[in-house]
C-alpha cells in the first residue's frame, strides 16, 4: 500500500469515528430529551414554566368507611362522601360501566362497585 492509500485510508477511518461519535451523542440527548418529555407527563410539570404558576390543589380523596360485611359478606369499604374529587370521579366511571371496576388506590388494587342505592361506593381490596 502506497503513502498516499495509507492516509485516505486513515482520512476515512477517522471520518467514520468521527461519524459514529456524531450520531451516539444525537442518540444520548434523544434519549435525554425523551426521558425529560416522559418525567413531565408523569410528574404534571412543565418544565421552564414561571415560578409564579400557581400550584395545582391536591385531589381530595374521599373518606372510605369500613363495613365488617355479614356471614355470606368479606368485609369492604364504603364512601358517601360525594363531596370529594375521588368520589365525583369514581361516580362517573361507575355510571359509564356495566359492572365493578378494578382501580388502584394508594394500598393496592382494588374491586369498586356502584351499591343498590345507587350514590354509595363500595370497594374491596384484591388478594
Amino acid at each position: 500500500m502506497s503513502k498516499i492509500d495509507e492516509s485516505k485510508l486513515i482520512d476515512a477511518m477517522v471520518n467514520i469515528a468521527e461519524y459514529f461519535r456524531a450520531i451516539s451523542e444525537l442518540s444520548l440527548n434523544a434519549h435525554n430529551n425523551m426521558a425529560s418529555i416522559i418525567k413531565t407527563f408523569q410528574t404534571g410539570e412543565i418544565q421552564g414554566s414561571s415560578s409564579n404558576a400557581p400550584t395545582p390543589e391536591p385531589k381530595q380523596t374521599a373518606i372510605w368507611i369500613l363495613n365488617k360485611g355479614s356471614d355470606t359478606v368479606r368485609p369492604y369499604e364504603m364512601t358517601t362522601d360525594d363531596g370529594s374529587a375521588e368520589y365525583r370521579e369514581l361516580k362517573a366511571e361507575l355510571d359509564r360501566s356495566d359492572h365493578p371496576i378494578s382501580k388502584l388506590f394508594g394500598g393496592g388494587s382494588y374491586t369498586v362497585w356502584l351499591m343498590r342505592d345507587g350514590q354509595a361506593i363500595g370497594r374491596r381490596k384484591k388478594q
